[in-house]
């Protein structure tokens, strides 16, 4: 079973800006970089998700060597485990340029039901 949470502790969008935010989103689909890190593969789901929403490239944050300066915006992709995000994550953040617009970040958690005969 996938989860998503999602945890916004930003500044909230007005009602009469997000006809501009989209459109702008649209715009420049092409250079929206979508980060990602997967062990199971629910990760790769939503970054396939967004991209099918949104366009831009897919990359995996293991292989990726580059500091985001390819893309106008961002979108990271990644699970969350109990101690946080994995280390993969924590070292490309640093790494990447200051100009990009990081939008949103997804995180993934595996839940898992238990059932008792």
């Amino acid at each position: 079973m996938l989860s998503l949470f999602i945890n916004n502790n930003g500044i909230l969008l007005q009602a009469s800006l997000l006809d501009t935010f989209f459109k702008r989103i649209f715009r420049i689909q092409n250079m929206i970089g979508i980060l990602y890190f997967s062990g199971t593969g629910n990760s790769l789901y939503i970054a396939q998700k967004v991209q099918s929403k949104l366009g831009g490239q897919i990359k995996y944050i293991p292989n990726y060597t580059r500091n985001g300066s390819e893309f106008e915006q961002i979108v990271l992709v990644t699970p969350i485990y109990s101690y946080g995000m994995p280390t993969f994550v924590y070292d490309l953040i640093p790494r990447l340029n200051k100009s990009t617009d990081i939008i949103t970040i997804f995180q993934t958690k595996n839940s898992r039901k238990r059932f008792f005969a």
